[in-house]
């Protein structure tokens, strides 16, 4: 039969404790705890094998009736004092454990709340956007009547000047009928004049009719040469109307622009908080579910609980021993051990399921979202206008542009929540790069 000198537990003592204080050095902080948890684990996990094997042969040699020496009673001191060692373990454990849980907690709460703060700020700068695409398009209605009317200016303009022209060229042709007799003094007449010339009567006649008409035509080249002039006043007004108009438009559409550069910035923002959340939040998971797990993982909870268990049977099977009247372990003493110390495990993990709940869900994402939304609504500027020479979209140059392509649409942006990709589509550098808008006329 095996003997167990206190030699021995020294060296299982000093196996487990070992672990605490080795191999600290470059390796980093949460590495080396993972570690270490484990090596304790494996520690305590052959020391409670080794402690349960010395225990029954310990009380196989009480029963044998063999002498009975006082090193028995130091050894099973000696494992008592192990038992402890090894509860202070687990509780070591359970409290790193622990502090590594609400580290993440911790790391979850501030990641989820910048991601609040960025989509709060992306929802507004959506909002401003879309108010921006709003004005635009009630700017390029504006233009569009002023150019309808500086069309209707200008063709009225030429059409009053042409008539100005007309009044212009009637006035010599009504000279042109009497200009063969070319009649000053009626009392000078010959008789080769009064061949040439109408009557005396129709002369004179004439002469008041051709006077009239002048008089008329002079009144209407007058008055079509104010309606000109009035007309193309009218004309210049209504242009240069509609070219502030333009220039206004232009204004508005660098603006939404910039406004269009910046809602993406902010909404690329609050996807790499969003992503970010979702890893702190998988990790967190991750950590609870080793934690709840029974067996296989160095954070199982249940598994320290089985550990401290095993030190009870173990403790309360070594406390029962009694050398009065002969040396026996009691079984009283025994049961009445296990019934105070069974289940008194000291440890309840905290997994703060009210907090974590509130950390993953509604407005503060579970990150299982396939899409967001921000604004919720969107000016999709789309029409029939055929590509630029140069290539550019129609949709991306104001001159194939009419307020009718400004169309209104629900919106929300399909999510990546993995953060080895872009979480938006829009995100990709060489997406944000190349967008265009031009609004040359």
């Amino acid at each position: 039969m095996t003997r167990y000198t206190s030699l021995t537990f020294l060296v299982l003592v000093g196996g487990l404790v070992a672990v605490n204080c080795n191999e600290r050095g470059a390796k980093g902080t949460a590495l080396l705890q993972v570690e270490e948890t484990l090596k304790r684990r494996e520690a305590r996990s052959a020391t409670t094998s080794n402690l349960q094997k010395m225990a029954d042969e310990v009380v196989a040699q009480v029963q044998s009736g063999e002498q009975i020496t006082p090193e028995v009673q130091t050894n099973i001191d000696a494992m008592l004092a192990l038992i402890v060692t090894v509860r202070n373990e687990i509780n070591l454990d359970y409290q790193a454990a622990q502090t590594s849980f609400e580290e993440k907690v911790h790391t979850l709460r501030t990641s989820t709340a910048g991601a609040v703060h960025h989509y709060t700020v992306s929802k507004s700068a959506d909002a401003v956007r879309f108010d921006c695409f709003g004005a635009e398009k009630v700017l390029l209605q504006t233009w569009e009547d002023l150019s309808h009317k500086e069309q209707v200016a200008r063709a009225y303009k030429i059409k009053m000047c042409h008539i100005t022209l007309k009044t212009e060229w009637a006035v010599p042709k009504v000279h042109f009928g009497l200009k063969e007799c070319n009649v000053k003094d009626t009392d000078a007449l010959t008789a080769h004049d009064l061949q040439k010339c109408p009557p005396l009567e129709d002369l004179v006649a004439e002469r008041h009719r051709i006077k009239d008409v002048l008089t008329h035509a002079k009144t209407n080249h007058t008055s079509a040469t104010e309606t000109c002039a009035a007309a193309t006043a009218a004309w210049q007004a209504a242009k240069t109307a509609m070219e502030t108009a333009w220039d206004t438009f232009g204004i508005q559409w660098s603006h939404c622009t910039n406004e269009e550069y910046k809602t993406e910035n902010a909404m690329c923002e609050f996807g790499v908080a969003y992503q970010e959340k979702c890893a702190d939040l998988a990790d967190l998971v991750d950590f609870t579910n080793k934690v709840k797990q029974t067996k296989g993982t160095n954070h199982s909870e249940t598994d320290r609980e089985a550990e401290w268990n095993a030190m009870v049977r173990i403790k309360c099977l070594l406390v029962s021993y009694d050398t009065s009247p002969s040396p026996s372990f009691n079984e009283a003493k025994k049961n009445a051990c296990l019934a105070d110390n069974t289940n008194d495990y000291p440890n309840g993990f905290e997994f703060q399921t009210a907090n974590v709940t509130t950390l993953s869900t509604g407005t503060n994402y579970d990150c299982t979202e396939a899409t967001i939304t921000f604004h919720g609504q969107a000016y999709s500027i789309v029409g029939s206008g055929a590509d630029g020479a140069d290539g550019t979209k129609y949709y991306d140059n104001a001159y194939a542009l009419v307020s009718s392509d400004y169309k209104v649409n629900n919106k929300d942006y399909p999510v990546n929540k993995l953060m080895v990709n872009d979480p938006f589509a829009f995100c990709a550098p060489d997406t944000r790069d190349n967008v265009t808008r031009d609004h040359a006329r």
